[in-house]
């Protein structure tokens, strides 16, 4: 099965991060992958050096996340794990954002009396990329649904967060 495939099955739930191949190489593709698609969406709200700026922040982020859950909870295979969490959390993202960048372009050009229907959709794009996060997580750290639930909703509130502060500044 093709990364793509596993990471759009991963993504509804069919699939397990233990199923991707752990690699750097993978791991450095994924995050250009995401890098740019991030970046086109953020080109639709934010300055291009703002956006490089946030998603970078957000890449380091993650990263930083991931990688203190490993160090704080996994027992073996460290290394392994985290290439797999770290591939499957970024390319299930991109895979959230190319669906997101229909609905971000929509906000983005249409007129105000219209705007309320791609607003009521980015909510559920949020939660369901919550609740992928959250499930990789979960089954990588081998821990319970709700424990990566909880682990993503710390994640994003981080990163919404370090959005927030990025925006006053």
């Amino acid at each position: 099965m093709t990364l793509t495939k596993q990471l759009i099955s991963l993504c509804f739930f069919h699939n397990s991060p233990v199923n991707i191949r752990p690699s750097k190489r993978l791991l450095y593709k994924t995050t250009l992958v995401y890098f740019l698609f991030s970046l086109a969406l953020d080109k639709l709200f934010v300055e291009l050096t703002d956006g490089i700026v946030q998603t970078l922040l957000d890449l380091l982020l993650a990263l930083l996340f991931v990688a203190m859950l490993f160090l704080l909870t996994a027992t073996h295979r460290k290394k392994v794990r985290f290439l797999q969490s770290m591939i499957a959390i970024l390319g299930c993202q991109t895979v959230i954002t190319i669906g997101a960048l229909p609905i971000g372009y929509w906000v983005a050009l249409v007129d105000e009396k219209h705007i309320w229907i791609p607003v009521y959709c980015l909510p559920f794009l949020a939660v369901w990329n919550i609740a992928v996060v959250g499930n990789i997580l979960s089954q990588e750290l081998g821990k319970n649904k709700m424990t990566g639930f909880y682990l993503a909703c710390i994640f994003f509130s981080a990163s919404f967060l370090l959005s927030s502060l990025m925006t006053m500044m």
